[in-house]
């Protein structure tokens, strides 16, 4: 399974807003969502199929039922440092810091995310 290009994927996509809005915007299925990060994950580069990308929301469905942290989860957070904290640590290198266009961005598409999944 390539799950490490679909988590790779997914933190892209979690930390560029313009690519987040392109994903959540005009879809009315979770199937068709599906397919559209599938296509838009081969076009950036990612090799993942449509039935991985379905297990492996899947997984992180059942993850969050269970209350424990993925791996993706228990990565970010290793070192003491959460994935918000990793992206603002990245953001004011490069002068965005708290509540900048990246951060505002981050929470912008992690809430449609959160929104998202938690209809499945």
């Amino acid at each position: 399974m390539s799950q490490a290009q679909i988590e790779h994927f997914y933190t892209r996509v979690q930390s560029e807003p313009a690519l987040m809005q392109e994903l959540m915007s005009n879809f009315t299925t979770p199937e068709e969502f599906t397919a559209r990060v599938v296509a838009k994950g081969k076009d950036m580069g990612y090799d993942f199929t449509y039935a991985e990308a379905e297990a492996w929301i899947e997984q992180q469905r059942n993850v969050d039922d269970s209350g424990e942290l993925s791996d993706m989860q228990l990565e970010a957070v290793s070192g003491g440092k959460t994935a918000r904290q990793a992206i603002r640590s990245g953001a004011n290198e490069i002068g965005m810091g708290h509540n900048g266009p990246v951060d505002t961005g981050v929470k912008y598409a992690g809430a449609k995310i959160n929104e998202f999944f938690s209809g499945w």
